[in-house]
């Protein structure tokens, strides 16, 4: 559902890319270079409810401040990524919680100091509608920015292909 609803923002000018590798071990599980910037986005599922409308950091549920946590780390990777070529590049780092279970959280709340913004997975739809920035890129740093994610993609498949690893491609 999250790469469905990311999928949608290609009608408004944004480019997606899925499991991206953030090292060797980690990926991130999307990227959208767009007009507002650059969107990371880190998925989670859990069979228990998350709690998502926390008022304090500190008293937050363990597991949802781990995918904060995720979600703020993914974001400081990318743009470690384009520290030298785009130093005030806007990242915004989400997490969106899925669960199976029925939940009393809803909506959405940003934690750390506006690091991350932990979604709960049915309205992250309607977040994409109302608080995704629309602005502060242009065309050229758009294509810029996405020719760096592309080149890295490229390099993760040519990397996977030569270690045997079957997996599709990455965009």
């Amino acid at each position: 559902s999250t790469a469905q609803d990311l999928r949608a923002l290609r009608r408004r000018g944004w480019r997606l890319v899925n499991g991206v590798m953030k090292n060797k071990s980690q990926d991130i599980d999307h990227v959208a270079v767009g007009p507002g910037g650059v969107l990371v986005v880190e998925t989670k599922w859990s069979s228990y409810p998350w709690s998502v409308n926390t008022s304090n950091w500190r008293s937050m549920d363990p597991n949802t401040k781990s995918a904060a946590e995720q979600a703020s780390d993914n974001g400081k990777a990318v743009r470690d990524w384009f520290r030298e070529s785009e130093p005030d590049l806007l990242v915004t780092s989400v997490g969106v919680l899925w669960s199976s279970a029925r939940s009393n959280s809803s909506g959405w709340q940003t934690y750390g100091e506006g690091k991350a913004t932990v979604i709960n997975g049915p309205d992250f739809r309607s977040w994409l509608g109302t608080e995704l920035p629309t602005s502060g890129m242009d065309s050229a740093r758009i294509d810029h920015v996405w020719s760096e994610l592309v080149r890295r993609a490229d390099e993760q498949d040519r990397r996977n292909r030569e270690e045997g690893i079957a997996i599709p491609p990455t965009i």
